[in-house]
């Protein structure tokens, strides 16, 4: 197993600076590190978070200095953190990096860096349960006489329950009941758990597929994702890849150059490219043709773009995908790459349908949904008791977004209370309302029964002569409030 070694430069330490000059510390930590007789790693990653300039003026020295000397695989590894005192940026950054290296022995130099860094260090040695282990030394003025510059182990215990992050999920959880999420959706149950989810993959930097039907709110749960990582101060692009070709779909996505085709008379700046160092979402991905699914996962395979008559480009751009389709279906029927879903899917959210929805998370959203139209149209309307249970019923294909379009509809058609006659023709004559089939019969006639007995379970139970808990169980297949 590789062993490897994890440091920052330390601007202040390694190096010696005077009259406008800059030279390398043989007694600061990096290089003094390498002088250990026990020194047995793979490989030395050093860290830094500084500009370029910076980067180029002492990271590449140091790292050139110490291969020189001794002969010891060093690299050095720019990671973009705006904020080195800002502990939720730290660790979004540090913990993806980890685990990335997750297969190999991980010592981590926490003499290094700014305090946060070597809390960040300590949080996730004790959270992540990787084979970690957290070094540290002394400065070379302050080891008593006669005694060797040495190597100080910590010993710090993994959590065997990753307590920090329990209490991170716990508070992400209260600001989700607080609709930290935006003021304009109504996080019901069932999209609670989604949303949890998301969050935890916010977090991560990796690719992620939203999977849904028309309607269920892909689109917002990707915005969400985005909202909630490291790259929410940077673009959120959305590119909705069914409505164009493999010509104009190629084109918007990576550029092109002046003159490339024929109405090319300027260069133009792909998404891609737009996108840089956030996240760019690709909207219903089932639907592209196989030359982009081929182009596309080289963009994932390589990290780059190849615009149209320009040279080959790097990009640093998070990926969210999302469909309606079945993908693992097209895989099989050979329409769809398995080696692009792979890719996009290392994270699958799926989002339920509305018809999903208990009864109780319809009526939340529907009141929800009506509270918005209020405030847009600066007046009330009331749901008449026969309109609002012809909302429940419909299925709702459309889902959320149907069900908006449905209530936009009686906001504008009705003056004060919508009745029944105003809704669309398909929710009046909604086919379960007038269906043979038995379940439909067998729902409609438990739903009677319930309110004969005014919901009492072992009375409904009695009078259709089924055990209670089959009731129960019928209730839940139904959907029955």
């Amino acid at each position: 197993m590789p062993k490897v070694l994890f440091s920052w430069i330390a601007p202040q330490n390694d190096f010696i600076r005077s009259n406008g000059s800059c030279s390398i510390n043989q007694t600061g930590p990096n290089y003094l590190f390498h002088a250990f007789e026990d020194y047995d790693y793979d490989q030395h990653i050093l860290l830094c978070s500084a500009a370029s300039q910076e980067r180029d003026s002492i990271a590449y020295p140091m790292a050139e200095k110490i291969r020189a000397d001794f002969k010891h695989q060093v690299e050095v590894l720019y990671l973009d953190i705006k904020d080195v005192i800002d502990l939720n940026e730290i660790q979004q950054v540090i913990q993806e990096l980890l685990l990335s290296y997750r297969h190999c022995e991980i010592d981590i130099y926490i003499s290094t860096g700014t305090n946060i860094m070597r809390i960040v260090w300590v949080l996730l040695h004790k959270t992540l349960k990787l084979k970690t282990q957290l070094i540290q030394t002394r400065h070379p003025n302050l080891i008593p006489q006669g005694k060797k510059y040495r190597k100080l182990y910590l010993d710090i215990a993994q959590d065997t329950v990753p307590r920090s992050l329990i209490i991170h999920e716990n508070e992400q959880k209260n600001k989700l009941k607080q609709q930290s999420i935006g003021n304009d959706f109504c996080l019901v149950p069932s999209l609670s758990t989604v949303y949890n989810q998301a969050l935890k993959v916010a977090q991560t930097d990796v690719t992620a597929l939203v999977v849904g039907e028309s309607g269920t709110g892909k689109e917002h749960l990707a915005r969400y994702i985005h909202q909630q990582s490291r790259r929410k101060q940077a673009p959120f692009v959305v590119v909705n890849c069914a409505a164009l070709g493999d010509n104009l779909l190629e084109s918007r996505l990576f550029g092109h150059a002046k003159g490339a085709f024929t109405g090319a008379f300027s260069d133009h700046m792909g998404l891609f490219e737009q996108a840089e160092k956030g996240t760019i979402f690709l909207d219903e991905i089932g639907d592209i043709s196989p030359y982009m699914q081929m182009s596309l996962l080289r963009v994932l395979q390589q990290k780059e773009i190849q615009p149209i008559g320009k040279p080959v480009q790097k990009i640093e751009v998070r990926i969210i995908a999302a469909t309606n389709a079945d993908l693992t279906e097209k895989c099989k029927k050979g329409t769809f790459r398995w080696d692009l879903y792979y890719r996009l899917a290392v994270l699958e959210l799926e989002l339920p349908p509305l018809r999903h929805f208990p009864v109780q998370e319809k009526k939340e959203l529907l009141s929800f949904l009506m509270q918005q139209l209020q405030q847009t149209h600066q007046r009330a309307i009331q749901l008449a008791p026969s309109t609002q249970q012809l909302l429940l019923q419909y299925p709702f294909e459309g889902n959320i977004r149907e069900l908006e379009h449905a209530l936009q509809r009686l906001y504008v058609l009705t003056d004060q209370i919508a009745t029944p006659d105003l809704l669309p023709k398909r929710i009046i004559e909604q086919p379960t309302l007038h269906s043979t089939k038995l379940k439909d019969v067998e729902k409609h006639h438990i739903e009677k029964i319930l309110r004969l007995h005014q919901g009492n379970l072992s009375q409904t139970a009695k009078a259709l002569g089924i055990a209670v808990n089959t009731l129960k169980s019928k209730i839940a297949n139904y959907h029955i409030e």
